[in-house]
């Protein structure tokens, strides 16, 4: 196992490793999906000696104890998920997608440019990856759908571009000389106001 550990004010401080990271992820996934740990959007407090011994058996050796480690490893990647889920989801940050076979960010330089002015912790994620991203929504993600029918980020990414196309085509539709109706505009003859 290789990770090093920082001397200093931060001694607990743990740098992860992929494979640490990866194990972690199944971990959560796994007890999420158990469903005995969650409570209310969060996980009850046993949750961690949980994780700890999962990782024990899978990573034997690798010294990772559920405090401070592996909270301290589940807070930075609970905020590091919100601040990706925000950028895109969030209601005034339209421009941004996600590629999801290199799990990076993207969006033009003038979007990125905007975006960081107000959202300086961002700032990381436009140029790392994010990895971990869909299965954060599940985990962390309070109101994410999971199911057969639920949609992971390349299908929403797929719904996306097929809208656009159908825009588009509309747009350049001549053929198409059925009248906008604007209902709301209409109503408003007939409205009265004391």
């Amino acid at each position: 196992m290789e990770s090093s550990k920082a001397k200093g004010p931060g001694q607990n401080k743990r740098f992860w490793t992929t494979d640490e990271n990866n194990k972690l992820i199944e971990a959560l996934l796994e007890i999420h999906n158990e469903g005995k740990f969650k409570a209310e959007g969060n996980f009850k407090a046993c949750h961690l000696t949980v994780i700890e011994r999962y990782l024990e058996i899978h990573l034997p050796g690798c010294g990772l104890k559920a405090e401070p480690h592996i909270e301290s490893r589940m807070k930075t990647l609970k905020a590091q998920f919100y601040i990706v889920h925000e950028m895109l989801t969030g209601l005034n940050c339209s421009g941004f997608g996600c590629d999801a076979d290199r799990k990076l960010m993207y969006a033009e330089k003038l979007v990125w440019d905007a975006y960081l002015q107000s959202h300086k912790e961002a700032t990381p994620f436009k140029h790392k990856a994010f990895p971990y991203y869909e299965d954060l929504c599940l985990v962390f993600g309070k109101d994410r759908a999971t199911g057969n029918d639920a949609e992971g980020l390349a299908d929403t990414i797929d719904d996306i571009a097929r809208t656009e196309v159908n825009n588009d085509m509309n747009k350049h539709d001549v053929n198409n000389t059925q009248p906008r109706v604007d209902t709301e505009a209409d109503n408003l003859e007939f409205m009265s106001f004391s």
